[in-house]
């Protein structure tokens, strides 16, 4: 809810997680950024809700 999103919102959706290693530490896995933003896109439009997460990644 602190992101705007009401408990309507939800409601009746799955929550669909994606996990992504991208982070400033890490460039390597910048890729990552494009491809977590494209599979929220879809999930929205399957009529899930996406929430992506971070996984620590060790440094490169």
């Amino acid at each position: 809810m602190p992101m705007g999103n009401d408990p309507e919102d939800l409601e009746g959706r799955a929550i669909i997680a994606i996990i992504n290693t991208w982070s400033d530490v890490n460039p390597r896995h910048a890729h990552f950024r494009k491809r977590a933003k494209s599979a929220k896109a879809g999930i929205l439009q399957a009529g899930g809700f996406p929430l992506e997460l971070l996984a620590v990644s060790p440094r490169s």
